[in-house]
């Protein structure tokens, strides 16, 4: 506690190393229903990856009643080996769907409701925000 506020920080970093990981693929082909363009995904085994990266957690009440929360994470994934029949050489891509970067705002308000019985639960306002990076999606 730091002049009456209550501050809470979770950080870790982290590393993976995978061996015979899967990813799935974009493949186009023709319909044979209506002779048409079509697109399907295609698990595929992409030999090795790493994934590494770092996330953090702050919270912070400044007084009763109020709770401010703040997360980010980054990863740096990337397919070390990945020759897809499908799409080729893919070793230096990124994880499928996977964000750079994320974070979060959040807020905690509760409100003062009568009568104060705690058997009837609290009221609360939290509006959040997210926002994420891009995602590498074919």
């Amino acid at each position: 506690e730091f002049g009456g506020v209550k501050p809470r920080v979770n950080l870790s970093v982290f590393y993976g190393f995978y061996e015979n990981i899967q990813a799935g693929v974009t493949r186009s082909y023709i319909s044979t229903l209506n002779n048409l363009p079509a697109i399907t995904t295609v698990e595929e085994n992409a030999a090795t990856a790493h994934i590494s990266g770092i996330d953090g957690e702050f919270t912070v009440l400044p007084f009763d009643g109020l709770q401010i929360y703040l997360a980010f994470e980054y990863l740096n994934d990337v397919f070390d080996k990945f020759q897809s029949q499908v799409q080729g050489d893919l070793s230096s891509a990124g994880f499928f769907l996977t964000p750079k970067w994320k974070y979060v705002l959040r807020g905690t308000y509760r409100l003062p409701v009568l009568p104060s019985d705690e058997s009837l639960g609290t009221l609360s306002l939290i509006p959040s925000w997210t926002w994420q990076s891009g995602v590498v999606d074919s």
